[in-house]
């Protein structure tokens, strides 16, 4: 428990404790996964065991489950300006021609190594203030002390540790070719319009650097807008104090797929998946309603499960794909509202009489390689939005911004993900999902105040989410609530 700090209102054993965090951001889930965004790394730097957050500027020790002002430092004035990254406990800063390793002794951080060292890209700005965190420490080897991986024009290079120093240990070239921009058409008339234009080439691919392997992942045009992805996985073996690629790579090369799904990984087997949203239009009805469609490709694009939910047309839901129940398979979730069913009488009457919407969260289960065709999880709640519909109040277009219900956060820390609700501009509730079945009172309800924004993230590590209430655009209060209690 956190000193000083009174529990929130808690109408069950789940219980939240406050804690100004003044400096954090959190954002919503990562497009197609399950990790929050947030402006800090979790890592021990300390060696207690328990996660500190590494920030750009500085860093925040963990202390009694939370992070307490006399528990916070600076950076090293060295790291200004350079690429931040840790391992083992240790702070990596890189740029400006030089590596630099420090730990944390005594109340500071301590220079454990320096050297030169030639970084490709221009790097951070040396005249900023702190440095920009990254991830250039791979454990390529395996052997507990990483190497350096950076982006460089011709391809990845490799730094790894030898003779008491980093050293240059490969240029592996994994790059795909070039391919020409698509261009647009460009007018003839009227003539002061017409330009001649060369045609551009360009690459773009993700790269995964992994145990003594490099995987690279691209796409190009296909047919009628649609695009083919591609998978090279290059072995590594070493030479020459170095690493080299080993055999022949893996290809693997899909179907054609619509342009609005991205390849994602929703469950650990070693076929590349794909999800995405696009919108339609109803048919057959009276009144023509907004459709969301969210697609799924277990099988690397050959096939596609769909699911279909009625909603408002800038709604966008911010997580799409959740493991709600903790068995590795992300699970496919839709989210809806319920404003336009029965007529157009009815529907215009919500809309100018009404305050609350009717919101409805379904979630169909990934299991035996497949999405089932009924919702396993199907949860609805009523939103008061403070005002008139019509009238588009403040929270109404948090709604369509789908700010205020997520399923993101398991605050009991029982394996399954629990749905937020923010019913009111003045709470947000918690309703906890037990066995594919979620409470239909609050569990837990926590006061908030208006005009807040409330994300959700396991800040402190500790296997239970919490929540974390910023004030509005012009107000940098941050609030971070810790989840305790609970039945895991």
């Amino acid at each position: 428990m956190i000193a000083g700090m009174a529990a929130a209102l808690a109408l069950g054993a789940l219980t939240f404790t406050p804690q100004s965090a003044d400096g954090l951001w959190v954002g919503p889930l990562k497009p197609l996964s399950d990790q929050a965004m947030m402006n800090c790394r979790q890592a021990d730097l300390d060696g207690d065991g328990l996660a500190d957050l590494l920030f750009d500027h500085g860093v925040w020790f963990q202390r009694g489950g939370g992070f307490p002002a006399e528990a916070r430092g600076v950076l090293p004035r060295e790291a200004d300006g350079k690429l931040l990254d840790t391992h083992g406990g240790l702070l990596y800063a890189v740029g400006g021609g030089e590596l630099l390793v420090f730990s944390w002794d005594g109340g500071k951080f301590k220079e454990d190594h320096a050297q030169c060292v030639e970084w490709p890209g221009a790097g951070p700005d040396p005249s900023g203030s702190g440095g920009r965190l990254g991830r250039f420490l791979h454990d390529v080897d395996g052997d507990g002390r990483p190497e350096l991986a950076a982006a460089a024009e011709d391809g990845l290079v490799l730094f790894s540790w030898r003779n008491g120093q980093y050293a240059p240990a490969g240029l592996l070239p994994v790059y795909p070719g070039l391919q020409l921009v698509q261009m647009h058409d460009r007018p003839l008339w009227p003539r002061a319009r017409r330009a001649l234009a060369f045609p551009a080439r360009q690459m773009l691919c993700d790269v995964s650097v992994m145990n003594m392997a490099v995987s690279v992942f691209s796409r190009g045009p296909g047919s009628a807008g649609s695009f083919v992805h591609e998978r090279t996985h290059y072995p590594l073996g070493f030479k020459e104090n170095g690493f080299a690629f080993e055999g022949e790579p893996a290809v693997w090369r899909g179907p054609a797929v619509p342009e609005h799904v991205r390849p994602c990984r929703l469950n650990p087997d070693n076929v590349p998946d794909f999800a995405g949203h696009r919108r339609a239009r109803s048919g057959g009805r009276n009144l023509e309603v907004s459709l969301l469609e969210t697609w799924a490709s277990l099988d690397g694009g050959d096939s596609f499960t769909v699911r279909r939910s009625v909603c408002l047309p800038q709604f966008l839901p911010q997580a799409a794909f959740l493991d709600l129940d903790g068995d590795g398979l992300s699970d496919l979730v839709t989210e809806g509202t319920e404003l336009f069913d029965g007529g157009v009488r009815e529907t215009v009457s919500r809309f100018m009489t009404g305050r609350t919407v009717p919101h409805r969260v379904r979630v169909y289960r990934q299991e035996g390689g497949g999405v089932s065709t009924a919702p396993t999880l199907d949860f609805r709640t009523s939103l008061d939005m403070g005002g008139p519909l019509w009238k588009s109040p403040p929270r109404f277009r948090q709604y369509q911004a789908a700010e205020l219900v997520s399923l993101a956060g398991d605050f009991d820390g029982d394996g399954f993900r629990d749905v937020l609700v923010r019913d009111r501009e003045d709470r947000a509730a918690v309703h906890l999902v037990r066995g594919w079945k979620a409470s239909d009172r609050p569990d837990t309800v926590v006061a908030v105040p208006q005009g807040s924004r409330v994300t959700v993230a396991d800040v402190n590590g500790d296997g239970r989410s919490d929540l974390v209430v910023s004030g509005p655009s012009d107000a940098p209060d941050v609030t971070v609530h810790y989840s305790g209690g609970g039945t895991p």
